[in-house]
């Protein structure tokens, strides 16, 4: 219980994401909002408009030439990309950092987060799932609270490993029995304090165990999905990677059997090809793409 309450000490102390972002963010949950004042909001931030810009010249959007209008680049992207960009660029300077903790160099946790976003697009593509706007969001969130944990592991994991060793159990298990806390539930009371949506906070907390769940499972489920395939494609592994316990019965659900879990893993790795120089992910720290880890494949 010391360490539970270190820990939720530890997540007061964690400054919030950027206000102007969270700003744009909220505007764009918003099916009516006006395009002159999300293009006004941008141009309050320089990063946000920077990579406005960055990305609406990219050739993977297929437009020639190239604009310094935010208001030209504002309606080549549309709303859902501008969304996307918007999420990525006020989380990524918290989530390039090291976590030590996990063995997770800089850039690991980023690359894994924006796997898991891009992974349940492609999944819910593949089941031809409509899926709400903030699911992207959920998956580039879901491991914020290994920020707070990844300290005390670096001081001392072996009681933990010990529980993996000896007990079998899964990571966030092992997590949880140690130190009060695991960083799924971590995760979500930061999100909370940062008044992220109850959505959000819902599927970051279940995210391992998409079962306990509350409100909509679609969402839980498909990140506990992309969760694990970006685990067994190798984007941004930490030493708990493969360490977890896939939901048999969501994998059962869904239909997902060897071969299908290659095709996605593969429609992840080449999205994130695309992306690479949008979201400035070093490609290099991952894509192994191994599924003989999935045991309910």
């Amino acid at each position: 219980m010391k360490r539970r309450e270190e820990i939720l000490k530890r997540l007061k102390k964690i400054n919030a994401i950027p206000g102007a972002g969270v700003t744009v963010i909220n505007l764009l949950q918003n099916p009516d909002f006006d395009v002159n004042d999300l293009i006004s909001r941008i141009e309050f931030d320089a990063s946000l408009t920077s990579n406005v810009l960055r990305m609406a010249n990219s050739s993977m959007y297929g437009y020639s030439g190239t604009t310094g209008s935010l208001k030209e680049a504002v309606v080549r992207l549309g709303a859902n990309n501008i969304y996307k960009m918007v999420v990525a660029s006020v989380v990524a300077p918290v989530a390039r950092q090291s976590i030590r903790g996990y063995d997770l160099p800089a850039g690991e946790l980023w690359l894994h987060a924006a796997s898991t976003a891009v992974g349940i697009e492609k999944i819910a593509l593949h089941m031809n799932i409509k899926l709400p706007n903030y699911a992207f969001t959920a998956g580039i969130l879901h491991d914020i609270g290994k920020i707070a944990i990844g300290t005390l592991l670096e001081v001392d994991d072996e009681p933990i490993r010990f529980l993996l060793r000896r007990k079998r159990y899964s990571f966030e298990v092992a997590e949880e029995k140690v130190l009060g806390i695991n960083h799924a539930e971590a995760g979500a009371i930061l999100l909370k304090s940062w008044n992220f949506p109850e959505e959000i906070v819902d599927a970051v907390r279940w995210h391992h165990e998409p079962s306990k769940a509350s409100g909509d499972s679609t969402v839980v489920e498909l990140l506990h999905l992309a969760d694990s395939f970006s685990m067994m494609g190798g984007f941004g592994n930490g030493k708990d990677g493969l360490y977890y316990k896939l939901d048999s019965d969501v994998f059962e659900k869904y239909g997902i059997k060897n071969n299908k879990a290659e095709e996605i893993i593969a429609s992840i790795t080449l999205a994130l090809e695309e992306l690479k120089d949008c979201y400035e992910i070093d490609f290099s720290l991952g894509g192994k793409t191994d599924v003989t880890e999935c045991s309910s494949c």
